[in-house]
C-alpha cells in the first residue's frame, strides 16, 4: 500500500477511534446515577504530578475565552425525559453533580435517572417504541442501534460552534455516514505503563521515553529496555520480566505493536481483515521472538489475561505492560493502602513503532446516545438539550475527577500538571478502534485463537494470521452487506 493510500486508510480508520453515546429527548430530573460501565483497565485515573510541554498547553489551550453553547435547542414545553445511565462506578458522581445543575438551570426538562439495563431489554424497549431518552454508552452501541434505525442524529441540535470544536478522534468517532450520532463525551486513551523504578536500578532509565503530548519512541529501545530490565532465573516466584503479554482478554494491547509496524485489522470500509499484511505478520514474529528468543516476557502468555497481567504489575513483576492511566491510579492506591511498598514510579508512556511508522493505540470513545421517540417526540429535544449540556465546555472542565480526556478544544488543558494524562494526547493523534461495527467482538474471539496458537508454537505468526483472515470472511459479509462502514 501507497503512503497516500496508507494515509487515507488511517484517516477512515480514525473514525472508529472513540466511543461515545448520548441519548437525549426530553426531561431533566435526576432520581438517579449509573455506573461506568468501560472495563477498569481502560480508564484513566490518578497520576503523578509534573510540567506540560509549553507546545502541550498551546495545542490544548483555546485560543481565546472559552466559548460555552448558546443553547441553539430547547424544548418549547414542559416535558420528562428517562436516561440510563451507569449504578455504580466512577462515572456516577460527575453525572449526578451535572443532572443536577441542568435541572438548576432551566424549569422545563425534567430528567429520571434509571439505571443502565442490559442489551436484551434495550432491545426490547426499541421494538416496542419505549427506549431510554439518553443513554450513556459509547461507539460500539452507536453503531448497533444506528444499523436498526433507533438513534437521533445530533447535527442539527449543534450550537455555532458546530464539530469544529471536537477533538478529530471524538467527531470522526461519533459520526456515521457523515452525521454525529452521539454526543462525544470523553476520550480515553490505552498505551504502556512502566514501573520506571526498576528501569532506574537497572541503569536503563535513557531508554525510558520522555512524557509529554510529543512523546515518542521506537521498537528498538524498547526491546534494550526490555533486554536491561527483565531478571529472569526460572524462578517463578522472583523473576522480573521485561513484559507480559495477553493471549485471553484485550487484544489491542497486542495489536498495538502491530499497528505501530504500520498493520491495520481492516480495509478501510472494513469489509475485509487485512492483519495478515507482510507489517502485521512481522509485528507479530517480533511479538513472538521478543517471547522465546530475547525470552523477557512473562512465561504462558497464552493463559494471560489483563487481571494477572496488572497483578504482575503491581507486584512489580513485570517493568511494562499494555495498560492506561487506571494502572497509575491503581498503583496510587495500593501505595496509600501499603499493599505496594515504595518507591513505584509509575508512568504511562505511547506504545512504541518501527522506523518511519508512528505510535497507534487504541482509543474509547465515551458518549451519550439519544434515542428516536414515537410516543412524544418532543421528548428528544429534551434529551438533546440535556446532552448538550452534559457535553458542553463547562461539564468538558469538570471531568478531571474522572481522569479522562475531554472531547472539545474549548475545555483547554484541564491536566496542566500531569505528564501521564498529557501523554494520553500523543497517543489520541494516531488512535484506532477495534472495529465500528456490531461484530467486531466475532473477530476478536479469532484473534484470540490466533494468538494462543502462536505462544503455544502451534502455530506460526503467518500461518495464525492468514487462517484469522480467512475465518473472518462470513463475520465481515454482514458488514458488507451494510455498505461498509463510513
Amino acid at each position: 500500500m501507497g503512503q497516500q493510500a496508507r494515509e487515507a486508510e488511517t484517516a477512515k480508520t480514525r473514525r472508529s477511534l472513540l466511543g461515545f453515546g448520548l441519548w437525549v429527548t426530553g426531561g431533566t430530573t435526576l432520581l438517579g446515577c449509573g455506573q461506568d460501565t468501560t472495563p477498569a483497565s481502560q480508564k484513566p485515573t490518578g497520576a503523578a504530578p509534573g510540567a506540560v510541554p509549553s507546545a502541550t498547553i498551546a495545542a490544548l489551550a483555546p485560543t481565546a475565552a472559552p466559548t460555552v453553547a448558546e443553547k441553539p435547542v430547547a424544548v418549547s414545553k414542559p416535558v420528562t425525559i428517562t436516561v440510563w445511565f451507569p449504578a455504580t462506578g466512577n462515572y456516577t458522581e460527575y453525572l449526578t453533580n451535572q443532572t443536577a445543575l441542568f435541572q438548576q438551570s432551566q424549569d422545563k426538562v425534567k430528567v429520571t435517572v434509571e439505571p443502565s439495563a442490559a442489551t436484551d431489554k434495550l432491545q426490547a424497549s426499541v421494538v416496542a417504541g419505549t427506549p431510554p431518552n439518553l443513554w450513556q454508552a459509547n461507539y460500539i452501541p452507536m453503531f448497533l442501534w444506528h444499523s436498526q434505525g433507533a438513534l437521533e442524529s445530533v447535527d442539527q441540535y449543534l450550537d455555532k460552534r458546530g464539530k469544529a470544536d471536537y477533538y478529530d478522534w471524538a467527531r470522526d468517532g461519533s459520526t456515521v455516514q457523515g452525521k454525529l450520532f452521539q454526543w462525544p463525551w470523553m476520550l480515553n486513551p490505552t498505551g504502556a505503563v512502566i514501573n520506571r523504578t526498576i528501569a532506574a536500578d537497572r541503569g536503563a532509565s535513557s531508554l525510558v521515553p520522555q512524557q509529554g503530548a510529543k512523546s515518542d519512541w521506537t521498537f528498538e529501545q524498547w526491546r534494550k529496555l526490555l533486554q536491561a530490565t527483565a531478571t529472569i532465573a526460572g524462578d517463578e516466584t522472583k523473576d522480573v520480566y521485561g513484559t507480559a503479554f495477553m493471549g485471553t482478554t484485550t487484544w489491542y494491547w497486542e495489536m498495538m505493536y502491530l499497528w505501530g509496524n504500520g498493520a491495520e485489522i481492516y480495509n478501510s470500509d472494513e469489509t475485509k481483515v487485512i492483519v495478515n499484511s507482510p507489517e502485521g505478520i512481522a509485528g507479530l514474529e517480533m511479538l513472538l521472538d521478543v517471547q522465546t528468543k530475547d525470552r523477557v516476557g512473562a512465561p504462558a502468555p497464552d493463559g494471560l489475561d489483563a487481571t494477572k497481567t496488572f497483578e504482575l504489575f503491581y507486584t512489580k513483576r513485570a517493568v511494562l505492560v499494555g495498560g492506561s492511566n487506571a494502572n497509575i491510579g491503581e498503583v496510587d492506591r495500593r501505595m496509600k493502602q501499603g499493599t505496594i511498598i515504595a518507591p513505584f514510579d509509575a508512568a504511562f508512556i505511547p506504545p512504541p513503532h518501527a522506523p518511519g511508522k508512528k505510535a497507534a493505540a487504541f482509543v474509547a470513545v465515551q458518549s451519550f446516545l439519544v434515542f428516536k421517540q414515537s410516543r412524544d417526540p418532543d421528548t428528544a429535544v429534551g434529551a438533546m438539550q440535556f446532552g448538550s449540556f452534559l457535553t458542553d465546555t463547562p461539564a468538558q472542565q469538570a471531568i478531571t475527577g474522572i481522569g479522562e480526556l475531554p472531547v472539545r478544544k474549548s475545555a483547554g488543558n484541564i491536566y496542566a500538571s500531569d505528564p501521564n494524562r498529557t501523554t494520553g494526547f500523543a497517543v489520541i493523534e494516531n488512535g484506532r478502534s477495534m472495529g465500528r461495527f456490531p461484530e467486531n467482538s466475532e473477530v476478536r474471539v479469532l484473534w484470540q485463537d490466533a494468538i494462543r496458537a502462536v505462544w503455544k508454537r502451534e502455530k506460526t505468526p503467518k500461518d495464525a494470521l492468514n487462517d484469522l483472515a480467512r475465518l473472518s470472511e462470513p463475520i465481515m459479509a454482514k458488514n458488507i452487506a451494510r455498505g461498509g462502514t463510513r
